[in-house]
């Protein structure tokens, strides 16, 4: 009977014990933070409640749910055909507006307020709020904000355009897209949280702003100023630079250089070459390495560098280039001076034309100081006039004579000749003028000769090559980069050689 007492006395003793501890607990806990919505109306706050170790770890987790209660509200699966009609800059809007969302809240809670903190028996509790209606408001200010920018931004533009300041202008555009997707982020948020969606009628939509764009981009014309259809050995510098234009066309149809715009360079399977801004003419020069994209021919490519600039510029600026073309050739080509004059000294412009254009398909180049020479004396043979039906007409014969030689020691390799007919039925001097632009040489006598001076050539060509390379340094040192270019574009003999003069161009090529 005692035990029986005893027992049912302990257990009761156990639970009052057990609840009084609960009581003790329930009231260690602040009544605000037991039941919250006895102290704040909800619908004019969002409230936050946390506890911790610390005070700054209760404010941290308060925050943390504050954040997420408002975050659960927002709706982002939103339909972004409004936005852009293609789907490669809806992807790029949809990417963005997510991004923003992620980071919205930790940019626009500034006036979140703590309304209740307390510490009891080494706990801290918190309660942060947030006023709903001046929270709305500042998102308001804060996208009307954003829309005078981009209107300002847009009227900025239009000066640019005019005065063909186009990197400026793509420059803003990019501001524009920017302030576009955090206006768009911002009523995203302030149209979940608001009965009253924010109106943005009349702002420059997605599909507007990229067409915009493109039309911009698609102003810009790229020229090549000088360089293009030159020929070199594989592996060699290209004889003179490439230079490019960059231009663009105003509403009037005048035309402007546009100075200081990204560019990069390619060969035509599309390796990188080089990169960087155009000059104050408009003009980018690049110096080549003849490596030919088919076995004899290449490619010189300048685009736009979309780096910097929103992705999807890309759409537009891929397909807008400029192109230089080269051919290559295995054997090493020669560099030669030309001279053509008739028995009395004259220079013979017609006839130094043709033969020069023979030449130039033979992989010779000319230069007026070369190790190579050629000098060619024109004869006009007999003229004669021919009988036939009709009117007379008027026959000539030109012939000239060349001397193949090494102009360090004036020692001839050898001669050949080539010869021009002419016939007018106007007069003899017609029929002249025809013969000297008729000439034709015997190429394989040339090719002879070609395969003798190459072999003579091989040691001299290599060791003016490194001259031509020391002169180069000492004129790149004294800042002579005109003369530098000059001497450094002959190295063309000597892997090393090459390589070397490639470097001194390229760090020089913006001076």
């Amino acid at each position: 009977m005692l035990n029986r007492f005893q027992g049912s006395f302990t257990k009761k003793t156990i639970f009052l014990l057990l609840t009084i501890c609960v009581l003790s607990l329930l009231q260690a806990i602040p009544s605000w933070y037991q039941t919250p919505l006895r102290f704040y109306n909800p619908e004019h706050f969002w409230v936050g409640l946390a506890e911790g170790d610390t005070n700054e770890q209760a404010l941290e987790l308060a925050h943390i749910e504050l954040t997420q209660q408002i975050s659960d509200l927002v709706i982002t699966d939103t339909d972004l055909s409004f936005l852009s009609k293609e789907a490669e800059y809806q992807a790029y809007f949809s990417e963005i507006l997510t991004q923003n969302i992620q980071t919205f809240f930790e940019d626009y809670f500034q006036d979140v307020e703590i309304m209740n903190q307390e510490e009891y028996l080494g706990k801290f509790y918190i309660m942060v709020a947030l006023n709903k209606n001046r929270f709305l408001r500042n998102l308001e200010n804060e996208m009307d904000d954003i829309k005078s920018n981009i209107q300002s931004n847009l009227d900025r533009i239009e000066q640019l355009q005019i005065q063909g300041q186009i990197v400026f202008a793509l420059d803003t555009y990019a501001n524009i897209l920017t302030s576009l997707t955090d206006l768009f982020s911002l009523k995203m948020v302030y149209d979940s949280l608001s009965p009253t969606p924010f109106t943005i009628q009349g702002i420059l939509s997605g599909t507007e702003l990229e067409n915009r764009i493109h039309d911009l981009i698609a102003s810009v014309r790229f020229e090549v100023v000088s360089g293009n259809q030159q020929t070199a050995r594989v592996g060699t510098i290209l004889p003179e630079a490439v230079v490019f234009n960059a231009s663009s066309r105003r509403a009037n149809g005048e035309r402007i250089n546009l100075s200081n715009l990204p560019v990069s360079i390619f060969y035509g399977d599309d390796k990188p070459l080089d990169n960087g801004f155009t000059n104050i003419e408009g003009n980018f020069r690049v110096y080549v390495l003849a490596t030919p994209e088919q076995p004899d021919r290449g490619r010189i490519v300048i685009q736009i560098n979309p780096l910097g600039y929103p992705d999807f510029y890309f759409q537009s600026m891929r397909h807008l280039n400029g192109v230089a073309h080269f051919r290559t050739t295995e054997a090493l080509p020669l560099f030669i001076n030309l001279t053509v004059i008739d028995e009395t000294g004259q220079t013979m412009q017609n006839s130094h034309r043709q033969i020069s254009r023979i030449l130039t398909n033979n992989n010779i180049i000319l230069q007026e100081e070369a190790p190579l020479f050629i000098n060619g004396v024109v004869v006009i043979g007999e003229q004669r006039s021919v009988e036939g039906l009709g009117l007379p007409r008027y026959l000539a014969d030109a012939t000239v004579n060349l001397e193949f030689g090494i102009t360090s020691t004036g020692a001839i390799i050898g001669t050949f000749q080539g010869t021009g007919r002419g016939l007018s039925e106007n007069n003899e001097e017609d029929a002249v003028e025809r013969a000297h632009n008729n000439i034709s040489i015997n190429t394989r006598e040339l090719s002879q000769l070609i395969t003798i001076a190459e072999n003579q050539l091989s040691a001299l060509i290599e060791e003016e090559s490194r001259e031509n390379l020391e002169r180069g340094r000492r004129l790149h040192a004294a800042g002579n980069y005109n003369a530098a270019a000059e001497a450094l574009l002959q190295v063309n003999f000597g892997e090393n050689n090459i390589e070397e003069a490639m470097k001194l161009l390229r760090d020089m090529r913006g001076r």
